[in-house]
């Protein structure tokens, strides 16, 4: 009954049962008021360690990648985006020069042996979803 300009969902929808995912996305688009916005933020399953992301809570039911992510938003908005977030790190100038090295490398080998991956975001922990009413 209540409409909303913002709604933000952190850390909530990898919870929710896969067959009421596209039923509580619908809700939130119905309590929006025009050009309210919805920010939704989980875990990303394409992250290197995603799995111990999906696993440290017994109460996870999903895990999203940013395509799977667009894809179940679709279904509430008509043109929802997704982006990873990179996760700070405090690292000192010769790791993050190692750190940022390495995932050049990375990246440039999964380019050559298997190129959809390289724009995959292996390293980043964290995916945004955003959409508009």
């Amino acid at each position: 009954q209540n409409k909303f300009q913002v709604i933000i969902l952190k850390a909530l929808i990898e919870h929710v049962a896969k067959d009421r995912v596209v039923e509580l996305l619908q809700k939130i688009h119905s309590s929006l008021k025009p050009g309210g916005i919805v920010l939704i933020d989980v875990y990303n399953a394409d992250w290197f360690f995603s799995n111990h992301d999906r696993y440290m809570d017994f109460t996870h039911e999903l895990g999203f990648t940013q395509e799977s992510l667009k894809q179940v938003m679709r279904f509430a908005f008509s043109n929802p985006l997704v982006f990873p977030m990179a996760s700070p790190l405090q690292l000192n100038r010769k790791r993050r020069w190692i750190y940022q090295l390495s995932r050049k490398l990375l990246k440039s080998f999964l380019a050559f042996v298997e190129p959809e991956m390289s724009s995959t975001p292996l390293f980043e922990r964290l995916l945004i979803g955003y959409a508009k009413k």
